[in-house]
């Protein structure tokens, strides 16, 4: 599991170094947002995801080179 903890607006358009299946849970915090990107962050809905609060998760699983959403908690 990784938690944002960040204390100004960031836009998060890559999570780095993931391997082929492997599968990560996302904490959010109010300052993140996770940026749609085709080829990078597939997203449900193909939009940003802005956090709201830290009580928010998503479940991220590598496929080929990109992050794709498989579940969120809110």
């Amino acid at each position: 599991m990784f938690a944002f903890a960040n204390t100004a607006p960031t836009l998060v358009t890559m999570l780095d170094d993931g391997m082929n299946n492997q599968t990560i849970v996302v904490r959010l915090a109010v300052n993140t947002t996770i940026v749609y990107g085709a080829s990078t962050i597939r997203t449900k809905g193909n939009v940003d995801i802005v956090g709201a609060n830290s009580n928010q998760f998503i479940t991220f699983k590598w496929i080929s080179g990109i992050w794709f959403e498989i579940s969120r908690s809110f």
